[in-house]
């Protein structure tokens, strides 16, 4: 039974993102923490596909905002809309980050997470970054003063956790924003999960 939180985190993902076709509850290997996950046919267009957390904001990540305020996040994934294990990806990430094994932020990478569905697949492993594809769309959830911000996860090769690794994870210049303007200069599809790597 969804609580008010879930409740009100799937009525903003509606509302901003489109109709949810429907909603898949995850549960991690012991059965003790459970991530519900939204599927949003033809978002944010035509041909694609996207999937959201609902209620990851529950589980505290050690964020908080320029004024020293709790922030919590929720997650995102799109890709091309014959890919059916997109709700795997961000539900096995969600649950790292409430199990605190992984701590979600701008400019961080989680090895793997999309490896291991599809022999095609090129890009194992995700970066986490704005939800640019919808602008400032999900900015401002104020759940009784629990502040909520999206996070979505970029598919990256190899060679692009790499160079990450090389240059710094991060924003404010380090190798996550470089690596983010280089799919902007080279119009890199990135929500092709078998492309080539940009750099």
């Amino acid at each position: 039974m969804p609580n008010d939180l879930e409740k009100s985190i799937l009525r903003f993902e509606q509302e901003r993102l489109g109709t949810v076709a429907r909603v898949t509850a995850y549960n991690n290997v012991e059965d003790t923490l459970s991530i519900p996950v939204a599927l949003l046919p033809a978002c944010p267009q035509p041909g694609l596909t996207t999937v959201a957390t609902i209620g990851l904001s529950q589980y505290d990540n050690g964020l908080t905002d320029a004024t020293g305020q709790p922030l919590r996040v929720e997650m995102l994934a799109t890709g091309r809309s014959d890919i059916d294990f997109l709700g795997d990806v961000v539900a096995n990430a969600a649950l790292n980050v409430a199990s605190e094994e992984f701590h979600a932020r701008p400019g961080v990478v989680f090895p793997g997470v999309f490896g291991g569905y599809s022999r095609e697949t090129t890009t194992p492993h995700a970066l986490l970054w704005h939800p640019f594809p919808w602008g400032d769309r999900l900015s401002g959830f104020d759940h009784h003063g629990l502040r909520v911000e999206w996070l979505l996860l970029i598919p990256l090769t190899d060679a692009e956790l790499g160079f990450i690794a090389t240059v710094g994870p991060g924003v404010g210049g380090a190798g996550s924003e470089r690596l983010v303007d280089a799919f902007e200069q080279q119009k890199t599809d990135v929500w092709d999960y078998g492309r080539r790597s940009a750099v």
